[in-house]
């Protein structure tokens, strides 16, 4: 994932409830943090979209929504589509090792 900008990495439960906001760049608008949620809800398993500027990219899965948000234009959404589905591949990995 070399040479990617990402400015944003954020997991949100099914009803929308911040569960980790990373901000790596502080250049995401805090109004779009207050709709991110209906962006992407009822969506397909992975959804990109532009809001304003911003490529929002997410990937649901058990309940969660992992999602990247970058301003950068040289960011492909496949690469940020992978990177979420290679971080939802571990943490179900993490998941099943640990049963307790």
């Amino acid at each position: 994932f070399a040479g990617m900008h990402l400015s944003e990495f954020l997991i949100l439960s099914s009803r929308g409830d911040f569960l980790l906001l990373k901000d790596y760049t502080g250049d995401i608008p805090q109004k779009l943090h207050d709709s991110l949620f209906l962006l992407i809800s009822g969506e397909e398993q992975c959804c990109f979209k532009n809001v304003e500027g911003t490529n929002v990219v997410s990937v649901q899965s058990n309940g969660l929504f992992f999602i990247c948000l970058t301003i950068s234009i040289n960011t492909l959404p496949s690469t940020l589509i992978s990177l979420l589905l290679n971080l939802v591949r571990k943490q179900l990995c993490t998941f099943t090792r640990n049963p307790g």
